[in-house]
């Protein structure tokens, strides 16, 4: 699943949580596509219960199944915070199937989109990571909240348009190396091309995921509550 963009309030978050319990009680691994907040900066004096009680689940939830983590362009150092949650968590792409399958979440596939380019180099390099955990949440998180809103409507001029120029060089590349799938959120709409699955954005009433059948190497979608039907 991809970008639930959950914020701290009951409102958002427990739905998802609901959706989260249902998984426990199943047998299916689960992906976090990256934008499951609306913003998570992975230091201590950021963090907010709804961070808290995911990574609460994910601990919890690992030692039965996997349970893997690509950071969006709305969470910060989680990969380096808290890799102790997660069977596996990378902020770039994560491959699966002996390297068959992809996993990203898609913000940096359109290269046009310099703006965001440059504010993810920034954001991301350790002495950016070190400023933000020394100023604490009174200065940091408002400067990320105010960089976040003054990208946001440029970078969604951006998942509007599919960059259909950039997901071919995607799927070439894909075939060089003999990739069968890749999967990724960002976009917030359902989209194929040449083997690249984009996953909608989700929302508890109606919110779709992706399935991927190892066994059987096939992909859908599907709204997550067919994934969980109901005890007779």
């Amino acid at each position: 699943m991809a970008d639930a963009h959950i914020v701290d309030s009951p409102e958002s978050s427990e739905g998802f949580f609901e959706f989260l319990e249902k998984t426990a009680e199943s047998e299916y691994d689960i992906v976090f596509l990256g934008d499951v907040f609306e913003l998570w900066i992975a230091f201590d004096a950021y963090e907010e219960p709804v961070h808290r009680r995911f990574l609460e689940w994910c601990r919890k939830e690992k030692e039965r199944r996997m349970v893997g983590f690509l950071e969006g362009n709305h969470e910060f150092y989680v990969a380096s915070q808290h890799a102790d949650a997660f069977t596996w968590v990378s902020e770039s792409s994560h491959l699966l199937s002996n390297g068959k399958v992809c996993l990203m979440h898609g913000d940096r596939v359109n290269e046009a989109d310099l703006c965001y380019t440059l504010f993810r180099a920034f954001m991301r390099n350790p002495l950016t990571r070190l400023l933000v955990r020394l100023a604490g949440p009174g200065i940091g998180r408002p400067l990320s909240q105010r960089i976040l809103l003054g990208l946001k409507d440029k970078n969604m001029k951006y998942k509007k348009n599919f960059p259909e120029k950039y997901f071919c060089r995607l799927a070439d590349n894909m075939e060089k190396n003999r990739m069968s799938l890749c999967l990724m959120g960002h976009f917030h709409q359902a989209a194929s091309l040449r083997g690249i699955n984009v996953l909608p954005a989700w929302d508890f009433e109606n919110g779709e995921v992706g399935v991927y059948d190892i066994a059987a190497d096939h992909y859908y979608l599907t709204p997550w509550r067919n994934l969980f039907p109901e005890k007779g």
